[in-house]
């Protein structure tokens, strides 16, 4: 009587199929690709998220300006039609404007907070909100019961911590001869107020109209704000009260008057501007009555 053999569970036939050491690593790696992607996606939505913020601080800014000069013969703040007296600051006259009394003003009139002066995408660790502003007889103003602003808020990051991370036109009184766009203008096209821009030396132009910028500084803080690293792009508030993200320091559809082939860059003063009237956006240690007064600083 012949038996049946079992089944061989040795047979030499090769195994096929996925063991589980196989599915464990696919696991893994499909797991960390989706962490890496989340990460991507996130730092993505990050970034969207601190320009939306960005630009909804310096429409903040621009519109606080309009109402300022809704009540102030359609004229942005100015320092030196205010402190008459000179019972805040011991400077004369226009040599008041500066950046830092412009703002500080604002603040003592509490068009906004300090906290919205500064970009919440700031690179600079120089850069801080003041946390202790002075709203009632600063000490540092020259008759501290008569003060219009708290003269110790500072801007100027060259020298310690500064407390404003945004750059505004040159505010030359625009009742004066020098053209200004530092009034209640509405024009879509006039920047205000933006993020703050490189130091430019000169620029070169092409036989075909190409212009590129020599910087001070290639390395400049503000070109850390948002990718690509190696250029400028920022959020800029227009006089119309709009505000919207750039990528290039070159004005669209706005050239030097007295120089039709070049257009304006934003942070340069162009020399060959006879005229005056081209975009020119910093900020301003010291002020007065023509643009040559006016101090720009820059990191």
């Amino acid at each position: 009587m012949k038996h049946r053999t079992g089944w061989n569970r040795t047979s030499n036939h090769a195994r096929h199929g996925i063991t589980l050491v196989e599915v464990l690593i696919t696991i893994v790696l499909i797991v960390v690709a989706l962490a890496i992607f989340a990460l991507v996606a996130l730092s993505r939505t990050k970034a969207h998220v601190l320009k939306q913020y960005d630009a909804a601080q310096l429409r903040g800014i621009s519109v606080s300006m309009q109402v300022w000069a809704n009540s102030n013969n359609d004229l942005y703040p100015l320092p030196s039609l205010i402190d008459i007296n000179n019972d805040t600051v011991p400077e004369l006259g226009t040599a008041k404007d500066t950046t830092a009394n412009i703002f500080s003003l604002m603040l003592w009139n509490e068009m906004f907070t300090p906290d919205l002066l500064v970009s919440p995408a700031e690179p600079s660790e120089k850069i801080q909100v003041r946390n202790d502003y002075q709203y009632e007889k600063p000490p540092s103003a020259v008759n501290p019961d008569k003060a219009m602003w708290d003269p110790s808020f500072n801007i100027d990051f060259t020298t310690g911590t500064g407390h404003l991370s945004y750059a505004h036109a040159i505010p030359v009184d625009p009742t004066g001869a020098a053209a200004s766009v530092w009034k209640n203008s509405f024009n879509a096209t006039e920047p205000v107020i933006s993020t703050r821009g490189p130091e430019i030396l000169s620029e070169n132009v092409t036989p075909s109209g190409l212009a590129t910028l020599i910087l001070a500084n290639q390395k400049s803080n503000t070109i850390a704000y948002w990718k690509p690293r190696n250029t400028w792009s920022g959020n800029v508030a227009y006089n119309d009260g709009h505000a919207q993200f750039e990528q290039s320091m070159m004005m669209d559809n706005t050239q030097v008057p007295t120089l039709p082939i070049q257009r304006d860059w934003l942070f340069w003063d162009e020399p060959h501007d006879a005229t005056q009237s081209n975009a020119f956006l910093s900020l301003f240690t010291t002020a007065g009555p023509t643009r040559s007064a006016f101090k720009a600083i820059w990191d």
